[in-house]
């Protein structure tokens, strides 16, 4: 999710509020990146030419790992929430 907080400092730089949540319900694990909007006119990061794949390569990268990724906008800013198939705990190998 590394490329949802990225584009919080490139799209929304004045946002006041960026939440990032993970959490495990049952198999499956849940990140979700949430800003207030603030949209700018001016990026806190340069413009570049070329680069990363963005949220399309990230969309890509989670349904090649069995999970699903959604994003878009939700009330007064941007939302990206990813799911992926948990992995199964694993027993301490000091324990017996």
């Amino acid at each position: 999710m590394l490329e949802a907080l990225t584009n919080v400092r490139r799209h929304a730089a004045a946002a006041r509020d960026v939440r990032v949540t993970v959490e495990r319900v049952g198999a499956l694990l849940r990140v979700r990146v949430v800003n207030d909007g603030g949209g700018s006119t001016r990026p806190l990061l340069p413009f570049r030419k070329g680069g990363g794949t963005g949220l399309v390569g990230l969309e890509e990268r989670y349904r090649s790992l069995g999970g699903v990724l959604e994003s878009g906008p939700c009330a007064g800013g941007w939302r990206v929430a990813g799911t992926l198939p948990a992995a199964a705990p694993t027993a301490s190998s000091g324990s017996r």
